[in-house]
């Protein structure tokens, strides 16, 4: 008798408990909502542009920042959206995939077959980058351009690119034989 007893409270508790839960409106972290989205100004209104791909998705320690493969009106590459403006910027054009994003959300680093610091970078091989996001990318027609081409329009050390995959701690990018 005592067994059932012990049973039944056990019951009441656990239908108590789900009845609390049931009350819950959003998860631990806050609502659902899209992240591949982005406001767009279309005339005097601002719209959300859906991405047409978006994959590969990464989060920042602090939970502002998500950084992901993917693509905008054609422009594919790496993107990160800061949560709480809903603002997106590219990272990386073209071909770059795997991202990966510090703590804070500051840095994205990526792998590249593209040479986005020509001076340092010479293989045709993927090579490892980092995005320093507090130094603009310059842009054209919303992609971000590699540096160098163009780097007389700005300061030699505004380069956003930071080469990773480099020999033995200096500038020099790694060289691989085929």
């Amino acid at each position: 008798m005592r067994r059932l007893h012990s049973i039944a409270a056990l019951c009441c508790a656990c239908a108590a408990l789900l009845a609390h839960t049931a009350l819950a409106t959003a998860d631990v972290f806050g609502p659902i909502q899209l992240l591949s989205s982005r406001p767009v100004q279309v005339g005097p209104n601002t719209i959300l542009e859906q991405a047409e791909s978006a994959a590969e998705s990464t989060i920042s320690g602090d939970g502002r920042y998500v950084a992901f493969v993917g693509s905008y009106g054609g422009i594919s590459g790496i993107w990160r959206r800061d949560v709480e403006t809903g603002e997106v910027e590219q990272v990386a054009p073209g071909l770059a995939r795997l991202p990966s994003i510090s703590g804070t959300g500051e840095y994205v680093s990526f792998t590249t077959p593209e040479a986005l610091a020509p001076e340092e970078d010479h293989n045709r091989a993927p090579d490892v980058y980092m995005r320093d996001m507090a130094t603009p990318c310059r842009s054209e027609g919303g992609k971000c351009l590699p540096c160098g081409e163009h780097q007389e329009e700005l300061e030699p050390a505004s380069c956003p690119f930071i080469l990773v995959s480099v020999v033995n701690g200096t500038h020099e990018g790694a060289t691989y034989t085929y």
